[in-house]
């Protein structure tokens, strides 16, 4: 048969900040898990990190001015590639969180105009970079904004990627062959 005794001040001190321990910890825990729940975006590993890691992502803000800038706010027309008469081609490109969507990899020399449509929650542009060098870019836009970039491609390996922050390193970059 046990005996009841009772605690010591010490004793609960030492419970009671065991206790508050206990919950800050599920505070935090959960807390966490909200915040990299609420970081996923779409079903597909596009755009997460291998090793078991979760980025962050760091937003810069948009310049404020009140200048217009070559950006539009238009509705995108088509999201395939056209090529007109003269042989300038265009594509559509879709911005989302955190990934590029576009109908091709693949395009002719030449003449090629990019219309960037932002449809992700972050800013977003788009840069076309070759050995390294980058050799057009487009503003930063926001949320449903809409930029056009033209740029004249020689045949080679390009990449198109974010410059915002660190959206590259999340994995908004997309490798484009030009024939």
């Amino acid at each position: 048969m046990q005996v009841a005794r009772h605690m010591t001040t010490e004793e609960i001190r030492v419970t009671h900040s065991r206790t508050q321990h206990r919950r800050a910890a599920a505070a935090l825990a959960c807390a966490a898990a909200l915040t990299l729940s609420a970081c996923g975006g779409s079903d597909d590993d596009a755009g997460t990190a291998t090793g078991g890691t979760t980025p962050t992502v760091e937003e810069e803000a948009p310049p404020t001015s009140a200048e217009p800038t070559e950006a539009e706010t238009t509705e995108p027309e088509t999201t395939e590639t056209e090529t007109d008469e003269a042989g300038a081609q265009e594509v559509t490109i879709a911005a989302v969180d955190f990934d590029y969507e576009l109908p091709t990899t693949e395009f002719s020399a030449g003449e090629l105009t990019i219309e960037l449509v932002n449809e992700g929650e972050a800013s977003h542009n788009i840069v076309v970079e070759q050995d390294g060098e980058d050799i057009a870019s487009t503003d930063v836009i926001s949320s449903g904004e809409t930029a056009t970039l033209t740029v004249d491609l020689e045949p080679g390996e390009y990449v198109f990627y974010c410059s915002v922050a660190n959206h590259r390193a999340l994995g908004m970059e997309v490798q484009v062959t030009v024939t």
